[in-house]
């Protein structure tokens, strides 16, 4: 995401999973993640904050 500029998103993660990125990421200034879509359809992006 960083060397791209591209957000990227990651499928097939529990919820468990997904949390853990979130929370990985938090500090990261540069960085934010969201969850999109319906279990068990739901993805996680991770992209460049505005």
């Amino acid at each position: 995401v960083r060397l791209t500029g591209q957000e990227y998103e990651l499928t097939s993660l529990s919820s468990t999973e997904r949390r853990q990125i979130h929370t990985m990421l938090q500090d990261c200034e540069d960085l934010e993640t969201y969850s999109h879509g319906q279990e068990p359809d739901r993805r996680l992006v991770v992209k460049i904050r505005n």
